[in-house]
């Protein structure tokens, strides 16, 4: 059952619907002024987030974002309002309020685009032993340092075991992780013997640089040459096209035979062109 650092207690089955439900609570008592109640939602919503058994999604995690920036602009907290405001911008950068629930001038609106989200800082957080670490429901992203995230760990089979609301300065909860093997790279006197470094291979892709292979160059070149002869032989066909000395009878002819050329010369163009880059790519199985 997910839970948080602090073991929170947590419902049989939490998942995404139960926490938009709380958010959209939070929302509507916002605007409509009923400041208990908005507490109330804010409060469940709290309880929920830790107790989360799916990924959640970026759209319902700017949601929530909004709902702790509102929270925290009641409790007179602008610096956490900046940051769980920045931490929405990033998840949907073209939401915009609505009217009816922050009118044109509320002080809230200058505060929701107070904390720059570029150029900002971010850590890599440690890899579980299995399963992976999602970030406002990204996978594999790393944790911004300026605005909180809801932090969730999954096993291997993607379900979760974890879900975390993470602020600024806030240590990563404990969720085991992978274990790291140094290899040392500095040389080693060859007659002390050394034992054997476990490696893990787990790669699945090689890549093998060969220099550019001196057979395709050649074909590159002599596809070039070729070419650059059909493309004379097309423009000596043109100009007799256009010659007013050449019969009637035979434009018909000049022009398909200058068009032929044209078409021929562009094909082993590019084939020369295809072949020249081939000759420096690199190989990969």
């Amino acid at each position: 059952m997910p839970a948080s650092a602090a073991d929170t207690t947590c419902p049989e089955l939490t998942l995404g619907g139960s926490v938009r439900g709380a958010a959209e609570r939070a929302q509507a008592a916002f605007g409509a002024t009923k400041v208990p109640e908005f507490q109330a939602a804010a409060l469940e919503l709290d309880a929920l987030v830790p107790c989360l058994m799916e990924p959640v999604d970026p759209e319902l995690a700017a949601l929530v974002h909004r709902m702790k920036g509102l929270s925290a602009f009641i409790g007179r907290d602008q610096d956490r309002a900046r940051e769980a405001f920045a931490a929405a911008r990033v998840l949907q950068p073209d939401y915009s309020w609505p009217e009816s629930l922050i009118p044109w001038g509320h002080p809230l609106l200058g505060l929701y685009e107070a904390l720059p989200i570029t150029g900002t800082a971010f850590e890599t957080v440690p890899t579980p032993a299995s399963g992976w670490v999602y970030m406002d429901g990204r996978p594999s992203e790393p944790r911004p340092l300026e605005w909180p995230t809801i932090l969730q760990v999954s096993d291997a089979e993607g379900a979760i075991q974890l879900s975390s609301y993470l602020w600024p300065g806030e240590p990563v909860p404990d969720y085991g992780i992978e274990p790291v093997v140094e290899l040392s790279l500095e040389p080693t006197p060859s007659s002390v013997e050394q034992p054997a470094i476990p490696v893990a291979v787990a790669a699945t892709s090689t890549t093998v640089r060969t220099g550019p292979r001196p057979w395709m160059l050649a074909t590159a070149g002599g596809a070039a040459v070729a070419s650059g002869v059909l493309y004379a032989l097309a423009a000596r066909s043109g100009d007799q096209y256009w010659d007013t000395a050449t019969p009637y009878a035979d434009l018909d002819a000049a022009r398909g035979r200058t068009n032929g050329l044209v078409l021929a010369s562009a094909g082993v163009a590019g084939v020369a062109l295809g072949t020249g880059v081939a000759a420096f790519l690199e190989l990969q199985w």
